[in-house]
């Protein structure tokens, strides 16, 4: 069995959803696909849905293991996957019938992006259509509203087992931008479809991986300073938002001073060494200076 396209979809806990979001792949009009079912440790019936999805077609694998994060689950699926293509789905969301057509005709390229709904928000986001190269499209693809997802993309397996890409286990925030950005490096030419064809669930913030933020947003900072990217408004938005939660976590009393001067440090001196890029960071002190100010005065409110 060799298919175009391998579409993983970790799941835990996701009973309620679960039904709804495979029957949404077995709708599709592109049929040349494997479902990879990660069971992560489920503790509820969704184990037993992704038996039964796989007992009623062929092209449905289960996968049971502990509980491990979705990095592990999404990795079990990545060593198991056979098809040309690499799509990601969640549990809790749901794909129209042409959710796969856009890799039907796009051999030549390394990345395939759509659009998608934010339903509980009500709202979209759609590209026009184009094929373009990886340099001139990185700071359109880090401009968009939700700029990591691995669920609207699609991914050359070759490239990934070339690149030896995988998600950090040890990352529960933000595993996936991460991916993404690992990801890009290797990529040459990418495919925007003007589909809408993901229906994404906004959940909650969950207050458990706070512990997890810091280590997320430097790691992805770290990353994009590292693609070919000279834009200051893409490597300003992930300086300003990774020095602000710096900032916002002394203040809360989770990070002494002297954490705070060594991050903040380490920072600077990373982003002096990475291509030249000092010209870009130098600028981006007054927004992050504006953002203290305003933690001093809530403060004294």
């Amino acid at each position: 069995m060799h298919p175009k396209i391998s579409i993983i979809i970790p799941v835990y806990n996701s009973e309620n959803t679960l039904r709804r979001c495979l029957d949404s792949v077995l709708s599709q009009t592109m049929t040349d696909y494997e479902c990879l079912l990660i069971d992560d440790g489920s503790t509820d019936g969704s184990g037993r849905i992704c038996d039964e999805y796989a007992e009623k077609d062929k092209r449905f694998r289960v996968f049971h293991k502990e509980n491990g994060g979705v990095g592990s689950a999404r990795n079990v699926g990545l060593d198991n996957a056979q098809g040309d293509w690499i799509a990601f789905c969640d549990s809790d969301d749901w794909v129209e019938p042409f959710f796969l057509a856009p890799c039907l005709c796009h051999d030549n390229v390394d990345l395939v992006v759509q659009g998608y709904f934010i339903d509980n928000l009500s709202t979209s986001f759609c590209w026009e259509e184009k094929k373009a190269d990886c340099e001139s499209s990185i700071e359109l693809l880090l401009s968009c509203e939700i700029r990591g997802a691995v669920w609207n993309k699609f991914f050359r397996r070759s490239n990934i087992k070339r690149s030896r890409i995988c998600f950090d286990e040890n990352m529960f925030f933000m595993e996936d931008e991460l991916f993404f950005l690992s990801y890009l490096k290797g990529v040459s030419s990418i495919y925007f479809a003007d589909t809408l064809a993901y229906h994404y669930f906004q959940p909650e913030w969950d207050q458990k991986y706070c512990k997890y933020y810091l280590k997320g947003r430097l790691s992805c900072f770290y990353a994009a300073l590292s693609l070919n990217c000279n834009s200051n408004i893409i490597l300003g938005s992930y300086f300003n938002y990774l020095v602000e939660v710096i900032i916002d976590a002394v203040f809360k009393g989770e990070m002494s001073f002297d954490n705070y001067r060594n991050h903040i440090n380490e920072i600077k001196e990373y982003s002096f060494l990475a291509r030249g890029r000092a010209n870009n960071i130098v600028m981006l002190w007054p927004p992050s200076l504006s953002f203290i100010a305003l933690k001093i005065r809530s403060l004294y409110r």
